[in-house]
Formats: C-alpha cells, sequence, structure tokens
C-alpha cells in the first residue's frame, strides 16, 4: 500500500490547499496505476468538511485510489468533530477501508504505549 497523511506532507496546523491535496493524490494514483502491485490509499483533510468530502469522491471514483487515510486530529479537533462526518461518509458510501493515523502530537510522549513516533508517507 502507498499512502501519505496530511500531517506528514503539510504538518499538524493550518489550512491545506486542495491544489496540494489534489497533487498528492494525482501522485498516489499514478504510482499505484504504474506499479500494479501497490495499492494506493487517497490522502484526505477530513477536517475540511465539505471539501474534503469532495477530494474523497474524487480521489475514490476518478482516481481508483481504494482507501482513505485521514489524520487523527488536526487543529485541536479530533476524529469526533462534525467536520470529519461528511468525508467519513463518503468512505462509508463506497465502502472503502479508512486508516486514521495518529499524529505526531507533542504531548504524545505523556500517552503510555506509543512507541516511537514515525514518518506517515510509506509503502505497506
Amino acid at each position: 500500500m502507498v499512502r501519505a497523511t496530511i500531517e506528514s506532507l503539510f504538518g499538524m496546523e493550518g489550512n491545506v490547499p486542495l491544489t496540494a491535496v489534489r497533487e498528492a493524490n494525482d501522485w498516489l494514483a499514478t504510482l499505484s496505476r504504474e506499479h500494479p502491485t501497490l495499492t494506493g490509499f487517497a490522502v484526505v483533510d477530513a477536517f475540511a468538511g465539505e471539501e474534503a468530502a469532495r477530494e474523497a469522491e474524487w480521489a475514490i471514483v476518478d482516481l481508483g485510489l481504494t482507501g482513505l487515510v485521514i489524520d487523527s486530529s488536526r487543529d485541536g479537533k479530533l476524529i469526533a468533530d462534525p467536520s470529519a462526518r461528511p468525508t467519513l461518509d463518503v468512505a462509508a458510501r463506497h465502502k472503502v477501508p479508512v486508516f486514521v493515523h495518529p499524529v505526531a502530537h507533542p504531548n504524545a510522549e505523556v500517552l503510555n504505549g506509543t512507541g516511537n513516533l514515525g514518518n506517515s508517507l510509506g509503502v505497506v
């Protein structure tokens, strides 16, 4: 599987330009098409509400990416925030998996068992 996260590409806070997310998803789709043994998962800023849902729809339907990777937190919001719901609804409608990636929060070391922070751009 080939994937990336919003955090690894753009950091943990602030607005993420849709054009940059689209460029990343284009790259992920191209890579997975050129290497059929790789499955591409779209990167989506789930906390961007309806804009994120449209990107998820485009990545799944038009690009053929087979799942989503979203961050578990952004700008102080957690995955249960209502802004993430439209993206999760798109994934449910298309029956694709969603990987909710733990972010490298500055206070992460206070949680037991978190292990070492890693890079979330990779091939699995």
